[in-house]
C-alpha cells in the first residue's frame, strides 16, 4: 500500500492518540524559522479520522510542539499540509516530526513526508492573482503563436493556465526566474498538469 514509489509505513498497535511514526530532525531544523510540512496518509481500519502532523521540540528543556491536521479516510490517500514555525527563545533540542492523532487502535499508512523551509520562488504559482491570473507568466514560443490563458479547470484553488497552439515540445508556459535562482544550488521543482 503506497501513495507513490514502492512502499509506505503502517502504524499499528497504537495505545494513544500521540502514538505514530516519527523522525529525529535534530541539526536539520532551526529555531524561529517557518517550515512547510506535509505527508500523505490513509486509514486501514476506520472510515474517517484526523491526522496530526507536528514538529515537536524542546526550548531550553521545555517540551513544545506546533501542529497542522487534516481529515483522512480509508478510500484514498489524503495530503495533510501546512506551515509551522519553530518558535524558541532558548536552546533548540530534541526536534522531531511526528504523524499521529487518530484515536488509539486506529491503524494508518503514511507516505511521502516533507519539511521544507525554502519559500516558493515561483511568483503567482497557482495563477490566483485576482487582478491578473497570468501575472509573472508568459508563453514560451509566443513568436510561433503559442497562447496561454486562464482556465477554470484546476487541480486546486480557482484556476489554472491552459497552453494552446503549441508547435514544438519546448513550447509552453514560462516564468523569468532571474535574481531568484542561484548557481550551484539544488532546487526541488514541481507542478500539477
Amino acid at each position: 500500500e503506497k501513495n507513490s514509489g514502492e512502499r509506505s509505513v503502517l502504524c499499528t498497535n497504537r495505545q494513544r492518540k500521540g502514538h505514530g511514526v516519527m523522525q529525529d530532525m535534530a541539526e536539520r531544523l532551526e529555531g524561529n524559522k517557518r517550515y512547510t510540512v506535509s505527508c500523505w496518509a490513509k486509514l486501514k481500519n476506520a472510515d474517517s479520522a484526523n491526522l496530526d502532523l507536528k514538529l515537536r521540540y524542546k526550548d531550553d528543556g521545555v517540551l513544545r510542539s506546533t501542529t497542522v491536521n487534516g481529515n483522512i479516510n480509508n478510500n484514498s490517500w489524503t495530503k495533510v499540509k501546512g506551515d509551522l514555525t519553530v518558535d524558541v527563545t532558548g536552546a533548540l533540542t530534541n526536534v522531531a516530526i511526528i504523524a499521529s492523532g487518530p484515536e488509539a487502535g486506529v491503524e494508518y499508512w503514511v507516505d511521502d513526508c516533507s519539511a521544507v523551509t525554502n519559500p516558493n520562488l515561483v511568483l503567482n504559482p497557482g495563477f490566483e492573482n485576482a487582478n491578473n491570473g497570468l501575472l509573472n507568466w508568459s508563453a514560451n514560443g509566443v513568436s510561433a503563436g503559442v497562447t496561454i490563458e486562464i482556465s477554470n479547470e484546476k487541480n486546486s484553488g480557482e484556476r489554472s493556465v491552459l497552453c494552446t497552439n503549441r508547435q514544438r515540445k519546448g513550447h509552453g508556459v514560462m516564468q523569468d526566474m532571474a535574481e531568484r535562482l542561484e548557481g550551484n544550488k539544488r532546487y526541488t521543482v514541481s507542478c500539477w498538469a
